[in-house]
């Protein structure tokens, strides 16, 4: 499988997103720590916001490396395809590590949040309409790109409610904050719902189709 001469390329493109997803961890690790020893350990204000990132980074994380396999290994994929996704692979790298140095700060990390997931929208429709292969990876891009034009839209609605409310009156940062982390945890598990045949094929049927 992984003797294609355009599989080393992919291999190459899975590790360098592999180490940016590897630096936005740690990242989002180190703002939740409380390095100065007086207090506990942990900042607690902090944790929605990093579980809001840690709810987003794995199922897409894992959708990419699928994605790349199914597309360019298992399938034909074209070359100029995979110059597009690693374009876009390696934003979406970038703001996975801008999004985890943002957990302190809620307004910035919502403005980045929005962003990273409308870039996946863009990404999914460029490939159902361009380039994806037909099958599960198309389904898989059609789905993706549907759940996260849904979950900006939740996103946005939120924010316009919360920018609605009394700042003097309610806590409107924490509010936003729930929102996203509700929102996000929604979004990732009909994410793994609707597409799990993508995450997690039938091995057992993919073995008997090649006997």
């Amino acid at each position: 499988m992984y003797n294609k001469p355009i599989a080393k390329s992919v291999k190459n493109l899975q590790q360098l997103y592999t180490v940016l997803i590897g630096l936005s961890l740690a990242a989002g690790i180190q703002q939740i720590i409380n390095f100065s020893g007086t207090k506990f350990p942990i900042y607690f204000d902090r944790l929605p916001l990093f579980f809001v990132y840690l709810s987003l980074v794995i199922p897409i994380y894992h959708g990419a490396m699928r994605h790349l396999d199914v597309a360019y290994i298992e399938n034909v994929g074209k070359h100029l395809a995979l110059i597009f996704d690693f374009i876009i692979l390696f934003i979406e790298g970038c703001f996975f590590l801008l999004l985890a140095g943002l957990v302190p700060y809620t307004y910035k990390f919502f403005y980045v949040l929005v962003t990273l997931l409308g870039i996946d929208v863009f990404w999914a429709c460029i490939a159902y309409f361009g380039f994806a292969t037909d099958g599960i990876d198309k389904k898989a891009s059609s789905k993706w790109g549907l759940i996260n034009f849904f979950a900006v839209c939740l996103l946005l609605g939120s924010y316009l409610y919360c920018d609605s409310l009394d700042s003097n009156i309610k806590p409107v940062e924490y509010y936003l904050k729930q929102f996203m982390l509700i929102i996000i945890i929604i979004r990732s598990v009909l994410d793994y719902l609707v597409c799990w045949p993508m995450y997690y094929p039938d091995l057992e049927k993919n073995t008997n189709d090649k006997r």
